[in-house]
């Protein structure tokens, strides 16, 4: 007998319980037990549209999140993550038109605007995505994800000391992660993603090499806006070797990610290397 007794409310608790500890399939079968005994249950519709974002099934995401707002009304938190959803399932248009009702509810909502700062990037439009992210940093303090793509878009344009001031706050939030608990598979990867954007390619093959140390090969991470894998990881290390020039390193790297993904292009190139 679950605690609170056999009611929607206990299994949704149960649910943000076993989301909490990253047990997420579980998660799943307690907020679909809670829709059993209340169909009309936003929240749970909610919680499991979450749920599918972290485990990188976008549209069942953006379903479950349809019906929490046929339910809940068009309220900005569910409409962000139907949003993300979206611009994750590379449906960038459709994310940029609710990012922007978002903002008409809420003109100074941080999500909506950093949702049109992505959907700038996606669509190579740099200014745009560094003045969006610039306008977000006066509504609250900006994330890793914010500072990455700043640098990013800054990058692109030639705009060296933003780049260079928002490349090194990402890395300190990183760094603060990993201060934290060293085994962090996310903090290295996204550590060395902006290691790799910086042009420091030694700095960010050993930051792969301490993902895949510690990563588990059946799990999928989703942190920042950024969904990843150990195939995601080895992808990473393989264009690294291969930019160092360590050619052989980068086609055994090739082979291994075949192994996992025998139909990913950027393994087939690694393998095929000569």
């Amino acid at each position: 007998m679950l605690f609170g007794g056999e009611t929607a409310e206990s299994y949704y608790e149960e649910g943000l319980t076993s989301s909490i500890k990253g047990d997420y399939e579980q998660a799943l079968v307690f907020f679909h037990k809670a829709l059993s005994l209340n169909p009309v249950f936003a929240a749970a519709h909610h919680q499991i549209a979450k749920t599918h974002i972290r485990l990188g099934a976008f549209q069942k995401a953006i379903d479950a999140l349809n019906q929490a707002v046929a339910l809940m009304g068009r309220k900005t938190s569910a409409l962000a993550d139907l949003a993300q959803a979206y611009y994750l399932l590379g449906k960038v248009k459709e994310a940029r038109t609710i990012f922007s009702e978002i903002l008409q509810i809420s003109e100074k909502d941080t999500r909506g605007v950093l949702g049109l700062a992505f959907c700038a990037f996606a669509d190579e439009q740099w200014v745009t995505a560094i003045n969006l992210v610039q306008h977000a940093s006066t509504l609250g303090r900006l994330h890793f994800d914010a500072h990455f793509l700043i640098a990013r878009a800054a990058a692109k344009t030639g705009a060296e000391d933003i780049a260079g001031f928002h490349f090194q706050q990402a890395l300190e939030q990183m760094n603060h992660t990993l201060e934290i608990t060293e085994e962090q598979v996310t903090g290295y990867f996204l550590r060395g993603l902006v290691h790799a954007s910086m042009g420091g390619l030694l700095d960010a093959l050993r930051d792969m090499d301490s993902a895949l140390r510690y990563i588990d090969p059946d799990k999928n991470y989703f942190a920042y806006n950024h969904f990843f894998n150990k195939v995601e990881i080895l992808v990473q290390k393989g264009v690294l070797l291969k930019d160092l020039n360590r050619i052989r390193e980068a086609k055994e790297t090739g082979e291994q990610i075949l192994a996992l993904a025998p139909d990913n292009q950027t393994g087939m190139m690694l393998a095929s290397l000569s």
